[in-house]
């Protein structure tokens, strides 16, 4: 039995060295049960939690998630607010996501934001050596510039996105490296890939508009508060907080829509027909997938409501903004894009009524 013993460590002790050890120095280790499957209509932050979840032995759909979060919402803001001309944005999932999820699953993932890069390189390192994925939050355009210049090269507008997620789950501090997945890259190579750290911290701290990016790191130490989803205290706290959302956002869309209809200078025009291409980009996730955090609350629905008339009406709803947000990237001129946003208006107003008489039947 002390042999076996004896020979079972020193194994352990070989299989190790390809990882960790040289020299006495930690040098590179990989979290070996690393792995990622694309989903092209699942965001980067949902497939990155979800990825990092799986190590620590925790299977979550991406509903499951959203729900423990509250996370789908419909907020209708300005983005700019230190700016002359605001910049009305739509958006479907709460930036704090994640931190969410941790306070409502019993999952203790501790946030990261503002430390230098030396600080953020131990602190990544040490988490990996643990067996902890990272998720970084980064600027998808700086992003590109490092991961794929040549295509980086045919765009002619900076379309920096301050909310894009990757993971980082290995280091080779002897190279200066990380291994990396680019979560939203349909090319395999991207999942799997060895990069410079000085290159990929330039995507890591950025200012756009309102939102900022300063080594932002998300890492999850202890699961062991971890609890299982009740689905109709979740969905109900969901669908609350969504149509208080829709209610808030409501009067500005309408404001925003009269300033809109009453617009009559030229270059104004023109700068109402960028803020409907953004539109696009967060309306539909950087996919063709449609304004797809419906179709989350549309899974919950069937799980614990049984009324066919208004699951016919929820998925008619999701139908409706999946064909708006194929539209939008469409616009051609400034009547196109005062109707999208219009549709937008009503499409939350007919969406605000599902969700309370899903509250209703709860």
């Amino acid at each position: 039995m002390l042999c076996f013993s004896l020979i079972s460590l020193i194994l352990a002790f070989c299989s190790g060295l390809s990882n960790t050890i040289k020299g006495g120095v930690d040098l590179k280790y990989v979290i070996d049960n690393f792995s990622y499957k694309r989903d092209k209509e699942t965001d980067c932050r949902i497939t990155s939690l979800q990825t990092a979840l799986k190590i620590e032995n925790i299977d979550l759909r991406a509903t499951d998630t959203l729900l423990f979060a509250s996370a789908i919402t419909f907020r209708f803001f300005n983005a700019a607010t230190k700016q002359k001309l605001p910049v009305m944005s739509l958006i479907g999932i709460r930036p704090d996501y994640i931190e969410r999820f941790a306070e409502n699953s019993g999952i203790n993932i501790k946030c990261y934001k503002g430390q230098n890069f030396d600080e953020d390189a131990t602190i990544i390192e040490e988490a990996i050596v643990n067996n902890h994925c990272v998720i970084a939050k980064a600027d998808r355009y700086q992003l590109k510039c490092f991961l794929q210049p040549k295509l980086v090269d045919k765009i002619t507008d900076k379309k920096h996105m301050t909310q894009h997620y990757f993971m980082i789950y290995g280091f080779d501090t002897d190279k200066n490296q990380y291994l990396i997945c680019e979560p939203n890259s349909a090319i395999s190579k991207f999942h799997h890939m060895w990069v410079d750290k000085d290159e990929i911290n330039k995507a890591r701290k950025c200012q756009w508009l309102d939102f900022d990016i300063d080594n932002d790191i998300y890492i999850i130490e202890d699961v062991s508060g971890y609890k299982l989803i009740n689905y109709t205290e979740r969905l109900y706290v969901q669908l609350e907080e969504l149509c208080k959302s829709i209610n808030e956002s409501i009067p500005l869309l309408k404001d925003f829509l009269e300033q809109f209809n009453n617009c009559k200078e030229d270059a104004l025009k023109r700068y109402y027909i960028v803020l409907t291409k953004f539109l696009a980009m967060t309306m539909s996730g950087l996919d063709l997938s449609g304004y797809f955090y419906r179709r989350y609350i549309d899974t919950a629905l069937k799980v614990t409501i049984s009324d066919r008339k208004l699951l016919d009406m929820s998925k008619k709803n999701m139908e409706n903004w999946h064909v708006l947000a194929k539209h939008s990237r469409k616009i051609i001129g400034i009547e196109d894009s005062y109707q999208i946003w219009h549709r937008v208006l009503q499409l939350a107003e007919a969406e605000l009524q599902i969700w309370q008489n899903a509250i209703n039947l709860l």
